[in-house]
């Protein structure tokens, strides 16, 4: 079987202000409960630039370790960035 590399470029950022967060109470399994609503953001990059409306969404997410494959996820305390890229 021949190896074949994979040329990644970097395509955008999405960087994701928080307006709240909570963490709630473990479930069962000891997963927990989140609520995360989004406050404002901008998207950048050399193939997609925007703007992350404001107050326009909200997620309820399980908290748990989770593996994003094709990208980078940097997290803070009041943003997340998520870096993007596409095979060549």
């Amino acid at each position: 079987m021949t190896e074949q590399k994979l040329n990644l470029e970097h395509v955008f950022d999405i960087r994701i202000d928080f307006h709240q967060r909570l963490i709630f109470d473990p479930m069962p399994g000891g997963q927990k409960a989140a609520y995360t609503s989004v406050k404002s953001g901008t998207v950048s990059g050399p193939r997609l630039n925007g703007k992350v409306l404001d107050y326009s969404g909200a997620d309820w997410p399980i908290v748990r370790t989770v593996i994003v494959g094709a990208g980078e996820r940097h997290q803070a305390p009041d943003h997340t960035l998520f870096k993007y890229y596409a095979a060549q």
